[in-house]
């Protein structure tokens, strides 16, 4: 038995090994039709060879040394016995050779690719042709690495078609792959294997893998919130996305409001949602004869903040009426207070003083809804007489002493002094928005005038509000006197003054004094008559 590949040599050795004496040396071949056909002979006593008129063997055979015969370009056709002959004086040796001819197949290809599997109904998966081969090779189908033809779970129809080539007796193999695909075939991989001989064996070529869309009905319809991924409130973007299992996806999804038809949409997108907008949103497959929907139920956390005041406005001692209310539809709710950017505690607006002027804010958060909160402020003004407060120390020189002024009051009263023809050294230091604090140096004995003045910020207390605080030098202080300047409070006390008063006085000053010319003019005119 002889193996040769397709389109090379054949080498045929010659089996038989006469001792010695050899005349000649043949070649023949028995056709179908027991015809003997003789393709070359040598004679050995005159090293002569001759080849026979055989057209298939024409300029394709050689003999050789020791009586093998070649064929070159092996072809199907050789695939025959042949029966190599030597002869000598006392007998005739013959011994037969089987060829057998292999062909390599072309890798299968596979064509005629489906646009889409389904998984309701057979389609073509392709078509894998392999080209060439002898003998004739086997075609198998994988799907994932795995045998279609051993598995029975697989819904597969395959057929398979042989060709030969009448010139060159090759074959050309094929076989179409139909399947039912299932879910779980979405990205199956499928391949196409050849299995094949060569002299040297048993050998396989597969094809490239083709992976091919699988389409399926829906069965369910999904909508959920994308965005945000934790509790919804007022002034939040809202991201609403409808979705299904089938293949290929729906684009557009019935939309419902509340159980109102709303349009076709597969992302919804609600800015700035407010608590009107909450309710019920459900997505409906178009077009199915049965309803496949689903909804959620959004539920949009809102809080409103109001702050009553019964004024803005109050004099010192006075009570103002401030509540501050906080409603939201998740609770529970806290609030607290800042007052000119400071936090405090919540605030007590009676017996109001000057120190409670300022802006306050109310704050209310709702814990379980991140970023839930408000702010509401108002600002308090508190309006009144000053208050003064005197302090004397001495001086470093012993000679002299400073007087300190502190006025409080709101809005910032205006501090002067005032002293009888007596030179006086003051600055000013505000210490806080509503206190001023003034230092006079006395340089006399002299009555000093310290008074403060403010002007309410409401029509009915247009007059000016004074208060005096007075204080008097009981010794001189000059560059002749050797003893310090002692001040000391004669008479401390508040007086209102207005245009009223200062009429009275005018009024009454001026009777005495009418009075005191009338008995001066009664007196002189008595005396003279005297």
């Amino acid at each position: 038995s002889v193996k040769a590949l397709y389109g090379e040599t054949i080498d045929i050795p010659c089996p038989v090994k006469p001792a010695g004496g050899l005349i000649f040396n043949k070649w023949k071949y028995e056709t179908t039709s027991s015809e003997i056909v003789y393709l070359v002979t040598r004679n050995i006593q005159k090293n002569e060879i001759s080849y026979e008129d055989v057209p298939d063997y024409k300029d394709r055979l050689s003999l050789t040394a020791d009586h093998a015969l070649h064929i070159k370009e092996a072809r199907v056709d050789d695939e025959k016995e042949f029966t190599c002959m030597l002869s000598t004086f006392e007998d005739i040796y013959e011994a037969p050779s089987l060829i057998h001819v292999f062909s390599r197949p072309t890798k299968p290809n596979i064509t005629n690719l489906a646009t889409n599997l389904d998984t309701r109904k057979l389609i073509q998966v392709g078509y894998c042709i392999s080209e060439g081969g002898y003998p004739k090779g086997i075609l198998t189908w994988f799907k994932n690495g795995h045998s279609l033809e051993a598995n029975e779970k697989i819904l597969a129809e395959i057929t398979f078609k042989t060709e030969e080539d009448q010139a060159s007796k090759l074959y050309t193999i094929s076989s179409t792959l139909k399947v039912q695909a299932t879910k779980e075939d979405i990205g199956a991989s499928y391949t196409c294997q050849v299995t094949f001989s060569l002299p040297t064996g048993e050998e396989t070529d597969m094809s490239d893998p083709v992976t091919i869309d699988v389409h399926y009905p829906t069965e369910k319809v999904k909508i959920e919130v994308i965005s945000p991924t934790g509790n919804i409130k007022e002034g939040d973007t809202v991201i609403l996305k409808c979705s299904e299992d089938g293949n290929p996806p729906i684009q557009d999804f019935n939309l419902y409001i509340n159980g109102e038809e709303n349009g076709k949409i597969s992302t919804l997108n609600l800015t700035d949602i407010q608590r009107f907008a909450s309710g019920e949103y459900k997505c409906s497959l178009p077009g199915s004869p049965e309803p496949i929907e689903s909804s959620v139920d959004i539920d949009v956390h809102y809080l409103d903040i109001t702050l009553n005041s019964s004024s803005s406005t109050a004099l010192v001692g006075d009570s103002v009426d401030v509540l501050c209310t906080a409603l939201s539809n998740k609770g529970p709710i806290h609030t607290s207070w800042v007052k000119d950017e400071k936090p405090i505690s919540p605030p007590d607006f009676t017996n109001l003083q000057f120190k409670d002027n300022g802006n306050y804010v109310c704050k209310a958060n709702v814990k379980e809804v991140k970023g839930l909160k408000k702010n509401i402020s108002f600002n308090l003004l508190v309006e009144g007489k000053p208050s003064v407060k005197l302090s004397k120390q001495v001086n470093k020189d012993g000679k002299s002493k400073t007087i300190t002024c502190t006025v409080n009051g709101f809005p910032k009263p205006e501090v002067m002094w005032n002293a009888m023809g007596v030179n006086i050294i003051y600055t000013c230091i505000n210490q806080l928005a509503n206190e001023t604090e003034e230092q006079a140096k006395l340089h006399s004995n002299l009555l000093i005038l310290c008074r403060v003045s403010i002007v309410l910020g409401c029509n009915k207390y247009s007059q000016f509000h004074c208060i005096w605080s007075r204080f008097s030098v009981e010794k001189l202080l000059c560059p002749y006197c050797q003893n310090a300047c002692v001040v000391s409070d004669k008479s401390d006390g508040e007086e209102k003054v207005n245009d009223q008063a200062k009429v009275i006085v005018g009024v009454v000053v001026g009777l005495l004094l009418a009075a005191v010319i009338a008995g001066l003019i009664y007196w002189l005119y008595t005396k003279k008559s005297k």
